[in-house]
């Protein structure tokens, strides 16, 4: 719908008198992170959101820095959905450090955020802190040998974690073997 920032302003006027809004569909409407910051300010006020999708909305880093900062927030939020949005490793440095206070977030994607090996192994740090996620996709993210060795090395203590994507990423046949290694009968892996 292109609503754009401008949209996402107008449009949270009136986002926190929805007090029983569970899900918020904004996929691909060019919001950008001045938009994600006007979504971010009024998340918190919508207590019975579960699902939210903006993926393929350019939001960036700073736009990810400021919605991470609500997400923990958010009581109920159980399925977040941040596909291609250019957010790069900083972006998931944000995410990251707020996956602890994210209790209820059992679904994540980040496809397509060109994470690289620094996001890879900020997300595995994360990983640990976030005991009720079962899917983290990172399709298509860059992520080599480095960042596998990482998120590899954190699945043994991450026992809700049920669905890992990685295809599409440089991973290679070192990569593969560490999974192989410290893969559980339990996870469902996609490389």
């Amino acid at each position: 719908n292109s609503i754009e920032a401008d949209g996402v302003r107008q449009l949270v006027a009136f986002l926190g008198e929805c007090q029983s809004l569970s899900h918020l569909n904004l996929y691909g409407n060019s919001i950008g992170d001045e938009g994600a910051g006007w979504l971010a300010a009024v998340l918190e006020e919508c207590p019975s959101l579960a699902g939210l999708d903006i993926g393929g909305n350019n939001i960036g880093a700073e736009g990810a820095a400021q919605l991470s900062a609500v997400f923990g927030k958010c009581r109920s939020l159980a399925h977040v959905n941040l596909e291609c949005n250019f957010i790069g490793s900083e972006g998931v440095r944000c995410l990251a450090t707020t996956l602890g206070e994210c209790r209820s977030l059992v679904q994540l994607n980040l496809h397509g955020n060109s994470i690289g090996d620094d996001g890879a192994i900020r997300i595995a740090a994360g990983l640990q802190l976030c005991p009720s996620l079962t899917h983290l996709n990172l399709r298509r993210n860059s992520i080599g040998a480095e960042g596998v060795e990482q998120l590899a090395a954190v699945l043994r203590e991450c026992p809700s974690l049920t669905h890992l994507n990685l295809v599409g990423n440089s991973i290679g046949t070192e990569g593969a073997h560490q999974f192989r290694v410290a893969q559980s009968e339990s996870l469902d892996l996609r490389l």
